[in-house]
């Protein structure tokens, strides 16, 4: 189970700076192909963000900062599985309500299932091929909808907050010694990467470091 974790959050933190240095390579390339500012842009306000990821990561060995990055890593971790049982009952319900309808199962009857499963937002439908649909006044749907904010919006979000209440309290347990396991990573990494190009931009043999 430890190890296991272990293994988990090394790899998570490793993944997270491939995928920086990756994506920042694509961006470069972009702007030197010249290629249109749209994609660039989206491309770039990604990488801002899992930047943004990788700075807090190298907080994960401090006492007071360690826990809470922790806790985000394997919240995100746990719920690899439970986000593919969402995207299932998400795309089943798409598809039902579109049945229902009697239109294609377009990208904004998806945006709005979410914004009603998730955050409560269910009010007139607007779409082009639809007019305008509203589920309080629809009795073909009514029965889908009650059904969908049960499951998505109750037993969905619950399950959810008792996964971050599970994790956070074996975070809480183990908070010392992962604190510990996390700097000596980080110190082994530095070790094995910066230190190293230091030595030899300084034209040291390093033996006076490590007598």
């Amino acid at each position: 189970g430890a190890s296991v974790a272990t293994t988990a959050g090394s790899f998570y933190w490793k993944a997270l700076d491939l995928a920086c240095l990756g994506l920042q390579l694509i961006v470069d390339g972009m702007v030197v192909a010249k290629a249109r500012r749209a994609p660039v842009a989206f491309l770039s306000a990604v990488n801002v963000v899992l930047f943004t990821f990788r700075l807090l990561s190298f907080t994960r060995g401090l006492e007071e900062w360690g826990p809470l990055v922790r806790m985000i890593a394997k919240i995100l971790w746990e719920i690899r599985f439970f986000g593919c049982v969402v995207a299932v009952l998400m795309g089943g319900f798409w598809l039902a309500f579109a049945i229902a309808l009697q239109m294609p199962p377009t990208l904004g009857l998806a945006l709005y299932l979410v914004g009603a499963g998730f955050y409560g937002e269910f009010g007139d439908f607007v779409d082009p091929e639809l007019d305008v649909w509203r589920p309080r006044e629809d009795s073909r749907v009514a029965v889908f909808l009650q059904i969908f904010l049960v499951i998505v919006g109750v037993l969905v979000l619950n399950l959810l907050i008792a996964i971050m209440n599970s994790v956070y309290e074996r975070v809480r347990t183990s908070a010392v010694a992962e604190m510990l396991h996390e700097k000596a990573l980080l110190i082994l990494a530095i070790e094995r990467l910066w230190l190293p190009l230091w030595v030899r931009a300084r034209g040291r043999d390093g033996e006076d470091l490590f007598p």
